[in-house]
């Protein structure tokens, strides 16, 4: 018998918190367009979010969307989501330069994924009884809509993440505040049945992956927070202006060490982040020659025996160098504050497999992106992917490792 798209519930008037609601056949075709054109739609915005927010730009002002190249002013019928960048063969209208394909795949993946998460907790997990679903008539889209906002917050910091290795903590805030609503409102999807109990088994989540992380950042920067480098042939080294014509907006002032960029924003995550210099020869600052062979470059300032100059007054600086000790970042405190977010909206139990997720995915893309040891890669889209291996097959995988330890247990 061909299974009814209707959710044939158990219907209680005095257990709902909204009153009388129709059922509905949420798995109408209407709703399916529905979900997957607003995902394009909200995608279109999140590609002003991942664009401008990382620059420190508003994302409301200018309201109207333009061309990074040219800056021209995009009309409301020049900016319909996919349809446009396929029309003008992802070239802007005005100067002809390219348009990156990622404007294309964030209003298209936004798209699916609104589309796909409407499908699988409207429909399919009612129809095949997957989930804590409680007896509520609007509990299936309740439930969908919670997990379609949360997934929207972590596209822009999937790509962000990708595009400038930062995870800006406006999304994780807005990430945290949703996921606390959904363990008052919505406690089932943590196990739980009352408000009070989701918003604790929430909030432990939350703490338990925060401090679990966190204890990973510290131990990392106390073992691999440093890189030291000895060269037999002096290096030279300048610092340098970002230029300004550059189309790399990640491009900033740059220690230029043997010819090799190293922005600012990559070496000092910290204020308390220094690197030091040994071995210095033929020092100049603003200028002129400086008698010394150490020196300590820190985010504000540049130190050396006998004095010190600002960063902000230094006009130039240059030398040689043998030997380097450069502060490195094991994982930035973007990862620990998106964990915390992921622990506060799956619970404490999801923690240890979303890690151990995102463990493996971040090796798969280190190996298929052929990074080279040491190269800074972007975790926060593992933990994403971790965490939707958790809401699409957690307790699969953990029904599955129940049974397998059951089977070597018995005797």
């Amino acid at each position: 018998m061909e299974k009814n798209l209707f959710l044939l519930v158990d219907y209680d008037h005095s257990s709902t918190m909204f009153g009388d609601i129709e059922i509905m056949n949420w798995g109408h075709p209407l709703f399916y367009i529905t979900a997957l054109v607003m995902g394009c739609c909200v995608g279109s915005y999140l590609n002003v979010v991942i664009y401008r927010l990382p620059l420190g730009l508003s994302t409301n002002d200018p309201k109207r969307s333009f061309c990074p190249t040219c800056k021209l002013d995009i009309p409301f019928y020049r900016n319909i989501p996919i349809i446009t960048w396929i029309i003008q063969a992802g070239k802007c209208s005005g100067c002809k330069n390219s348009i990156a394909v990622r404007y294309l795949l964030v209003e298209l993946l936004t798209g699916l994924i609104w589309l796909g998460l409407w499908w699988y907790f409207a429909v399919y997990s009612v129809t095949n009884g997957e989930g804590n679903y409680p007896n509520f008539t609007w509990y299936p889209i309740a439930i969908a809509s919670f997990y379609i906002v949360l997934f929207t917050i972590g596209i822009a910091i999937f790509f962000i993440d990708i595009e400038h290795l930062i995870i800006p903590r406006e999304l994780s805030i807005g990430g945290g505040i949703v996921a606390l609503m959904g363990a008052i409102l919505l406690p089932w999807h943590l196990g739980e049945q009352e408000m009070l109990s989701g918003l604790v088994a929430g909030l432990i989540g939350g703490v338990v992956a925060y401090a679990a992380l966190w204890s990973v950042v510290l131990l990392g920067k106390l073992l691999f927070g440093r890189t030291k480098i000895n060269v037999d042939k002096p290096m030279e080294w300048h610092i340098r202006e970002a230029d300004e014509d550059s189309e790399d907006v990640d491009e900033n002032l740059s220690l230029v060490i043997d010819g090799e960029d190293n922005f600012w924003h990559e070496l000092f995550f910290r204020k308390s982040d220094k690197l030091r210099m040994s071995s210095v020869t033929d020092l100049m600052i603003n200028g002129k020659p400086v008698d010394s062979d150490t020196l300590t470059i820190s985010e504000k300032k540049i130190s050396y025996p006998g004095g010190e100059v600002e960063l902000d007054a230094l006009k130039s600086i240059s030398g040689k160098v043998k030997s380097l000790v450069i502060p490195r970042e094991a994982m930035g405190m973007g990862d620990v504050h998106l964990l915390g977010v992921i622990g506060l909206m799956l619970g404490v139990n999801s923690i240890i497999l979303v890690v151990l997720a995102a463990c493996v995915i971040g090796i798969l893309i280190h190996f298929i992106c052929k990074a080279g040891l040491g190269k800074q890669m972007p975790f926060a889209p593992s933990l994403l992917l971790g965490a939707a291996v958790w809401i699409f097959f957690g307790e699969k995988i953990l029904n599955w490792y129940n049974e397998f330890l059951a089977s070597y247990l018995v005797i």
